[in-house]
Parts: structure tokens; C-alpha cells; sequence
């Protein structure tokens, strides 16, 4: 019975050394080499007795600085993915329109089209300088094809050398279909060796 006594309190000596060196082992800090490096080290170590250094942060990622400014000079320009003509359309841009030039590639310029997106376009397409409007003539009023007072008519086309007065060509422009043959710089005066 004392014999049996011994041995049940050597087995509890036992477990109870096995669970402290398990623990121990649990939460021991291990300094060597090795095991640092797999350690993550601290955000901000802070010395007893001294303030926290600073968080710094590293700044967002900021877009392009614009190199220049430049306007379309075509009637409608492509905007592409790629520096190429067979890369994707992304989006159309007028005549006038001024866009903001971020790189320049063997002529084609990429582009600002928002916030986040940019796109190609061809440089030969573009100038540094804002492109003058392009005067449009005002459309005609409509009007009957027959002038009461002058006895003009629309039925038969003329050219500059039928027409015997300044008014008379410019009744044609403005009430003919083919009026605008009488104008062919179209500045809006029709047949200027007589106007």
C-alpha cells in the first residue's frame, strides 16, 4: 500500500514538472536568430520613458503630373487603350476640346479622361494652340420659293453669270436649295465679283 502511495505521488511529481516545462516552453521568448526573423518586429517600439515616435504613413499614390495642355484639331478624335490605331476605342472627343497630355510616345500622347481613366491619342491630331470656331452660316429662313415682288424663282439653277444683280444672288442663296453653288467659299456672299 505504501509502495503504491510512492509511485501515484512520483507520477503526479511527473505530470506536474511535464505541464510546467510545457508551459514554460509555451510562452518562452526565443532570441536566437532564427527565430527573429520569422518574428514580425514591432509597428513603433517605444523605450520606457520616452514618447512614441511618430506614425508615418506613406502618401497616396498620386496620378501623372500634366506636361502640357493641347486642343483637338480634328472634327472628332478617338481616344484609344493603346498607342496604336488598333487599340480600343474608349471614348470620342470634339473639335476644340482641350485635353490634358501626361506622356509622349512616338506620337500618340496619353491623356486625362478622368480622375482614373486615361487613353491614347494621336498627336497629329492635336495642337498647342486653341483652334479659331469655325464660322456655320445661320440656316435660311423658310420662305416661299417664289419672290412676289421680284419675280424671282427657284424653278430653274443659275449660275453667277445668269444672275444680273447683287440682291438677286442673294435671294438665291438664301431661298434655293442650290443657292450654295453661288457661294463657294462659303463666307456667305454669294457670287463676290458682283457682291
Amino acid at each position: 500500500m505504501a509502495r503504491r502511495k510512492q509511485n501515484s505521488s512520483i507520477g503526479t511529481w511527473i505530470v506536474v514538472a511535464l505541464l510546467v516545462f510545457g508551459g514554460a516552453q509555451l510562452f518562452r521568448v526565443d532570441d536566437s536568430p532564427r527565430s527573429s526573423a520569422a518574428r514580425p518586429a514591432p509597428a513603433n517600439p517605444v523605450v520606457q520613458g520616452e514618447p512614441a515616435p511618430p506614425t508615418t504613413t506613406s502618401p497616396p499614390s498620386q496620378a501623372p503630373a500634366v506636361i502640357e495642355t493641347r486642343y483637338i484639331t480634328a472634327s472628332s478624335l478617338n481616344v484609344r487603350g493603346e498607342p496604336s490605331t488598333s487599340g480600343q476605342v474608349l471614348a470620342s472627343i470634339r473639335k476644340g476640346q482641350s485635353i490634358d497630355v501626361l506622356d509622349n510616345r512616338a506620337g500618340w500622347l496619353l491623356i486625362r479622361l478622368s480622375d482614373t481613366r486615361q487613353g491614347w491619342v494621336s498627336a497629329q491630331y492635336t495642337s498647342t494652340s486653341k483652334p479659331a470656331p469655325v464660322y456655320v452660316p445661320p440656316a435660311p429662313l423658310s420662305q416661299p420659293t417664289t419672290a412676289s415682288v421680284s419675280g424671282l424663282s427657284c424653278s430653274s439653277r443659275r449660275t453667277c453669270s445668269q444672275i444680273s444683280s447683287c440682291s438677286a444672288a442673294r435671294w438665291y442663296l438664301q431661298n434655293c436649295s442650290w443657292g450654295g453653288r453661288l457661294d463657294r467659299d462659303n463666307d456667305g456672299r454669294p457670287c463676290e465679283a458682283m457682291c
